[in-house]
């Protein structure tokens, strides 16, 4: 999660979120198929699963199995800060710890390296990747609640406050007089404004993945 995603969720502002995992295949033409069924798995498999069916052809749904589950707590990854260094053996680079302690963005150390570079070669404190934070290191954990499955352009103005976007505003004529007023423009101008920045080049807004 970004610094400001994880304070979100800490706060619970951000309290919903959609993903994509497993649905390559499908959003290549999202259009073309819909939803068979969405169900709990028996027997002991408690998974959830969402089956796919692609209108106009037959043959076997395409199923997904959700990333997270209900009931599941996950743990949020956040960039972190740990003490020690970059190393090189031939090809391949390792980050090698040497203080047990670690940081997180509202306590980062006074000084560092830039970035992330693994050509800084420096013992000292360094950023790390939200990617490489591990369960053990981490602060906080949620509890997943419910899983759904759904068109990007169903989401309500609700949902969009709840993935924690900003409300939009624009400029309106002035009815009382000359020049422009600020005027609401709602959370889910903000979530296709949000949404179009992270995932614009391959799943825009207008694809409706």
């Amino acid at each position: 999660m970004t610094p400001a995603n994880h304070l979100a969720t800490r706060k619970r502002i951000k309290t919903m979120t959609r993903r994509l995992d497993g649905l390559k295949e499908i959003n290549k033409e999202p259009d073309k198929w819909h939803v068979a069924d969405f169900y709990q798995a028996t027997g002991g498999n408690n998974k959830w699963w969402a089956w796919f069916s692609k209108d106009g052809e037959g043959g076997k749904p395409y199923t997904i199995i959700p990333r997270y589950q209900p009931n599941e707590t996950v743990y949020l990854k956040e960039v972190w800060y740990a003490y020690g260094r970059w190393v090189r053996e031939f090809d391949k680079w390792w980050f090698e710890q040497l203080k047990d302690e670690i940081r997180y963005s509202d306590n980062t150390p006074s000084y560092m390296p830039d970035g992330f570079s693994r050509k800084v070669h420096a013992t000292d404190w360094h950023k790390r990747s939200p990617l490489f934070l591990s369960e053990e290191n981490a602060r906080d954990f949620i509890k997943i609640t419910k899983v759904g499955i759904g068109r990007l352009q169903d989401i309500t103005e609700e949902e969009a406050k709840a993935e924690s976007a900003e409300a939009l505003y624009k400029t309106a004529p002035n009815t009382f007089g000359a020049g422009y007023i600020w005027t609401p423009h709602g959370y889910r101008d903000g979530f296709i404004k949000l949404w179009n920045s992270i995932n614009g080049k391959t799943y825009p807004w207008k694809l409706n993945p």
